[in-house]
């Protein structure tokens, strides 16, 4: 501050170049001259702004430069430390630069200190030119595309930032917007166009008057079609991503605004959403737009009813997004069923995991189980059960895994419908426990498990006699991991059928197939067959007894080999599943086990037990087998 008693004019501009080239060093030097005379920086740098003799770059680092003395993290400081006087000049020199402006860099800039300085300010009117000032630039006839240009993005900044203060002024302009955004005659003012429709939207969600926002429905066309411009314009696909983004918004807060024009807006999503020459971001949020307003059924009722065809085709979208999906060779083989797959998806530790899933596969399966929870069984489930079968006999396995995985999402929020036609879906899902691709079977093993959850009990009761002996086959497909687990895991669900009956003829069956999965080396596997096998003998109780002999040898060997391997998660496992069978057939016949497996147990708890997790495991085993100890 010694070597800087007042700024030195003389070497001011020289400074100015040295920001250009290191800003940090530069901004110091310039934050010790405004604490000396901050009124002589900032008219310095603002008046230099229009200098015919710099190149775009260096009045944008003025700009930039202007906006960090005013604003950097105390803007109410820097602000008042400046004389009403200078204060008024740097706003005059502000809005000048607004309407003389031609490089849209620095007009942005410009709006963002504008828009940061107009909020203390206008509640005050301590800027009474501003939105005057604003109108003017905007109906001159000679202002350029920056000037109204930035015009917009301050209506949009404004509105959030200072509501009424700005609405108010905005309810005028209507014959504007409505003449700029029907300017399509040619996409010089694209930018103007896309900026002004942002602008809309910020306003419509300000004004609290449900007739003042009615009054602005007639420009919605003409913001569909900026829409569509700007998303088939290189350089404005981020601006019309953000516009999307707010449409999403829109949607959300201000569903009744879209009514009346409700027919083009879907109609210009759905288009978008179809073009696949479109980035997938862009036809995500497209689509995020029709569930939204699906979703604003509470403030809306019934108005999607409106769209012709609107379920049918949104369903038809969604299904088509869950095709991108990714699929790679795992090996190759000259035999006539095809075993390839993706290596991620074979290998992973995650039996229910869409592996190899885009971002717009699992966007798409997301959004089915919101449209049917939405829209209910009675709309979405005739949709699915029309278009569902082409699927499922396409070529394409992604079609025929789209289909099943389908079924999975909408059973949810459909199953109150889809209960009348559940036989013809459960057919559906069967025959492709059959098909050649692993993926596929895999998917069909996934419905089933989802309509067990949500169908239960009257599934498990009308058609166990066709599911469990299809999941007892898919344990087989011993190529295919991920199928064996799911299959393992899919009994548990069935298991929550609390009728012991209805399992009894399956369980020799099952239990052959899920000990031979116990002498698996994939986790996965050997951990849903210990507790498939676990949930068994909770549903059978006593009729466990004929099973009991031999099940029991080969979860003691696998106890003791998890405390000669120090494998904490099968010796965890094995002890629930032994728990559970001695609760299941009692004292009596678990007596001759009870001393070994206890012994085990507590060898088990000494040794092996590393992991947290693992304890409160411990903990239920310990207190089943001593209810079974405990019983007469």
């Amino acid at each position: 501050m010694d070597e800087v008693p007042r700024p030195d004019w003389e070497s001011f501009e020289t400074i100015l170049s040295n920001f250009m080239e290191n800003p940090e060093e530069a901004g110091l030097v310039f934050g010790m001259m405004i604490q000396v005379d901050p009124d002589a920086v900032v008219l310095k740098i603002s008046n230099s702004l229009g200098s015919v003799h710099d190149t775009d770059y260096s009045r944008e680092c003025k700009v930039a430069l202007l906006a960090r003395l005013l604003t950097n993290q105390d803007l109410g400081t820097n602000w008042n430390n400046l004389s009403v006087s200078s204060q008024s000049t740097l706003n005059c020199v502000l809005l000048d630069r607004i309407m003389l402006e031609e490089s849209k860099a620095i007009t942005t800039r410009i709006c963002d200190i504008v828009s940061d300085l107009a909020p203390s300010l206008l509640p005050d009117n301590n800027w009474p030119e501003l939105l005057p000032y604003l109108n003017k630039c905007f109906m001159n006839s000679t202002s350029n595309n920056c000037s109204r240009l930035c015009t917009f993005i301050l209506y949009a900044q404004l509105v959030d930032k200072t509501d009424e203060t700005v609405v108010g002024c905005v309810k005028d302009l209507h014959s504007l917007f409505l003449n700029i955004l029907n300017n399509d005659d040619t996409l010089d003012d694209l930018d103007v166009r896309i900026t002004a429709t942002m602008a809309v939207i910020r306003f419509i969600q300000c004004v609290s008057s449900l007739n003042e926002k009615a009054q602005f429905q007639d420009l919605l066309p003409g913001m569909m079609r900026t829409l569509t411009d700007a998303l088939s314009n290189n350089d404005l696909e981020d601006a019309a991503v953000a516009a999307l983004n707010l449409f999403i918004e829109l949607a959300r807060n201000e569903p009744k605004f879209l009514r009346r024009q409700l027919v083009v807006v879907v109609g210009t999503m759905i288009e978008i959403a179809e073009t696949k020459s479109l980035e997938e971001e862009i036809r995500i949020l497209a689509v995020e737009f029709m569930l939204t307003l699906v979703e604003a059924k509470e403030k809306v009722p019934g108005m999607m009813k409106k769209v012709p065809l609107f379920t049918n085709t949104c369903f038809a979208i969604l299904l088509n997004l869950t095709l991108d999906i990714k699929d790679e060779p795992r090996f190759h083989t000259a035999e006539p069923v095809w075993h390839s797959d993706e290596p991620s998806w074979h290998c992973t530790e995650k039996q229910h995991e869409v592996s190899g899933a885009t971002k717009s596969c699992s966007f798409g399966l997301t959004c089915l189980k919101r449209l049917s929870i939405a829209l209910g069984g009675k709309t979405v489930t005739p949709i699915a059960m029309e278009q569902l079968p082409s699927y499922l006999v396409a070529p394409e396995w992604e079609k025929r895994h789209a289909a099943l995985l389908a079924i999975a999402q909408i059973s949810e929020g459909s199953s109150k419908v889809m209960i009348r036609y559940l036989e013809q879906f459960v057919n559906m899902v069967l025959q492709s426990f059959h098909d050649p691709h692993p993926r596929v079977r895999w998917a069909a093993v996934h419905a089933i498990h989802q309509l067990l959850i949500h169908f239960c009990p009257h599934l498990q009761a009308q058609y166990h006699n066709q599911i469990l002996p299809a999941l007892a086959a898919a344990m087989d497909d011993r190529q295919n991991t991920r199928v064996q687990a799911f299959a393992a895991a899919s009994v548990v669900i069935f298991c929550q059928f609390e009728s012991p009956e209805t399992i009894e003829p399956y369980v020799d069956g099952l239990l052959k197939k899920l000990v031979v999965l116990l002498q698996n080396d994939n986790q996965m596997v050997h951990e849903e067959a210990l507790i498939a096998l676990g949930a068994i003998a909770d549903l059978s109780k006593e009729h466990f007894h004929k099973y009991y002999d031999f099940v029991m040898p080969h979860l003691k060997a696998l106890l003791v080999n998890a405390n000669d391997k120090s494998d904490e998660a099968r010796g965890r496992n094995a002890l629930q599943c032994i728990s559970s069978v001695g609760m299941a057939v009692g004292k009596e016949k678990f007596r001759d086990d009870i001393k070994q497996v206890m012994d085990l147990l507590k060898l088990f708890q000494e040794s092996q037990v590393k992991d947290f997790d693992t304890i409160p495991h411990i903990l239920v085993a310990w207190i089943k087998i001593c209810k079974v100890i405990g019983k007469d």
